[in-house]
């Protein structure tokens, strides 16, 4: 009887932690977000607070985040780039600091939101485009449908640009998340304050100098209901894509070598053979894009992963000045 009191006595004890802890998370966000960030600063855009951060002189390189990703994540390769151009990089409305947005999350009002912060910021020449993942479809979106305002792109890991097919082709793998399943997973562990005790980006030790403003934009739940929002209109949002020309300029698109993206798809649970048939599809279906522009160039990187701006940083910061290079030479 003593030994079972113990027990139950022991369980209730980590219960009360476990919900401590995820209430100590909550108040520790919430006063985060509260008080005024030291890092960059606010633009003021149809009543909307967008913060973002302005680093350096010379052509202007904007970063737009993926889908759910944190402009701290950038800060990095900003520092490295100030010293030559014009860098900013911004959250989006809902995301961080900045005012959440009302309006539905569509790819022409958040591309409107841009085309704002240039604005606000007198930014009147053509500027340089650099995102990853999810936010590649974005980048393509304001680069057609403002040709005059984009002299090059890099896109980092882009999605297929037949993403239909390429996601039927995901969910065919039944070990293999989606990204809108990853994105509710993600929900569910910043309810547990999970990313206190383990990098809310697999694979990556976010450095000092601004971990902690990685760690409390993945913290924060809010941000999620605005990957909700994102992600509802996801797939409206890529068939606005549908039929609209990429202007002929400068596109480099790096790469995960293929076999470091399988070891990645593995390490996150799916099977070998999953992966490998995934791999080959995403590996086919991938070069579509450089249809998109006759100056696209693929390079592959290993040793890397999905997020080479955060594994190889110094690669992407090489990349962005090839890019800018490559357009200067062809005027």
């Amino acid at each position: 009887m003593s030994y079972l009191f113990y027990i139950l006595i022991s369980a209730a004890f980590i219960i009360i932690l476990f919900y401590l802890f995820i209430f100590l998370n909550i108040i520790i966000n919430m006063k985060w977000f509260k008080n005024q960030p030291e890092e960059g600063k606010f633009i003021e855009i149809n009543e909307k607070k967008i913060h973002c951060r302005v680093k350096g002189k010379g052509d202007t390189i904007v970063v737009i985040n993926a889908i759910g990703a944190s402009q701290a994540e950038w800060w990095s390769i900003q520092d490295e780039l100030e010293e030559n151009f014009h860098v900013i990089t911004y959250d989006r409305a809902g995301y961080g600091w900045s005012t959440k947005d009302e309006e539905p999350r569509t790819i022409s009002n958040i591309c409107d939101e841009l085309d704002l912060i240039l604005t606000s910021e007198e930014v009147n020449k053509p500027i340089y485009l650099v995102t990853s993942g999810t936010g590649t479809f974005f980048a393509q979106y304001f680069a057609a449908t403002r040709p005059e305002k984009v002299a090059g792109v890099l896109f980092i890991n882009p999605p297929p640009i037949n993403y239909e097919l390429w996601l039927k082709e995901v969910n065919s793998a039944e070990d293999c998340p989606n990204i809108f399943e990853t994105a509710q997973n993600k929900s569910k562990n910043v309810s547990k304050g999970i990313y206190r005790i383990t990098s809310p980006i697999k694979g990556y030790k976010p450095e000092k100098k601004y971990k902690r403003y990685i760690i409390e934009h993945y913290s924060k739940h809010e941000n999620y209901k605005t990957v909700q929002a994102e992600f509802s209109e996801f797939m409206n949002n890529i068939n606005q894509l549908k039929g609209l020309d990429f202007p002929s300029i400068p596109l480099r698109i790096l790469k995960t070598s293929i076999e470091f993206l399988i070891r990645d798809w593995v390490q996150n649970g799916t099977s070998e053979y999953s992966a490998r048939q995934l791999g080959r599809y995403y590996e086919e279906m991938t070069k579509d894009i450089l249809s998109l522009s006759p100056h696209a160039l693929l390079v592959e990187v290993n040793e890397a992963g999905e997020n080479i701006h955060l594994n190889r940083p110094k690669i992407v910061v090489e990349e962005i000045s090839k890019l800018i290079d490559s357009k200067k030479a062809a005027q």
